[in-house]
């Protein structure tokens, strides 16, 4: 049977060592009404724990899903051998950001975004393909799009309203993974700063998307065509939507 070392022991938070699958990150969390694990490429292996339940029996449960996770893993791992893995030597840009990446003497992790430059710094004695200086880079790209989000999209939303006479209520901008955009019954118009990555015509697609959702509900033939109306090509270009991903990988 697999063992648990655990490795950092806090209040809220324990991290552990899983023999033969790796570092097991658990979490006391108010809202957690049962012990649930979840797998995500390159966040590893996250457990949530109700306040009510001892760190004792959520290793008891951990252990008691070994095969499980083991099983999943492999899932996992096949994502994150054709994710892209960025280094010194990366060339990447977001729409008005160069990404670079350099090793310091400092003992720390350190992202910085200045004007047209995303900055990411780690320590020289961590190698920059670990999981943790990866996962700097990418949350440090993430920031680089809430920022060029919130200056780009509310402006942009209010072109295209003025231009074929939407009216709509507010613009917010979220980290949203599971889709671009939404319109809710009140018009507010929720956008996802991954919207970023998708070349301007596409942006502009899904912004049009949720403007004709202020006036129809639904993806009715009525839909569809109140917005190849303002929109040519509309469902081609729902297409190639879809053939981006919401998650940098």
């Amino acid at each position: 049977m697999s063992k648990l070392v655990i490795i950092i022991k806090k209040m809220k938070e324990r991290i552990l060592l899983l023999e033969d699958i790796g570092y097991v990150h658990m979490k006391k969390r108010k809202r957690s009404r049962r012990i649930s694990i979840t797998l995500k490429p390159f966040k590893g292996i996250q457990v949530s724990v109700p306040h009510s339940v001892s760190y004792y029996d959520a290793e008891q449960f951990v252990l008691n899903k070994v095969d499980w996770i083991r099983s999943h893993l492999n899932i996992i791992e096949q994502v994150e051998n054709k994710a892209t893995v960025f280094d010194e030597s990366s060339q990447f840009n977001t729409k008005n950001h160069v990404l670079r990446i350099q090793k310091t003497i400092s003992p720390k992790v350190s992202i910085r975004i200045f004007p047209g430059v995303t900055e990411i710094q780690y320590p020289e004695t961590i190698s920059v393909y670990s999981e943790e200086i990866q996962n700097a880079i990418r949350t440090g790209i993430e920031e680089t799009w809430r920022i060029e989000a919130k200056q780009y999209l509310p402006n942009r939303v209010g072109i295209l309203a003025a231009r074929f006479g939407f009216m709509y209520n507010r613009v917010t901008i979220k980290n949203i993974k599971s889709r671009w955009g939404s319109c809710s019954y009140q018009n507010n118009i929720n956008l996802s700063l991954h919207l970023m990555r998708l070349p301007d015509e596409l942006i502009d697609y899904i912004i049009l998307h949720e403007l004709v959702h202020t006036i129809v509900k639904n993806h009715s033939q009525v839909f569809w065509e109140s917005l190849e109306r303002v929109c040519a090509n509309a469902r081609s270009l729902d297409k190639q939507v879809n053939q981006w991903s919401l998650n940098i990988y």
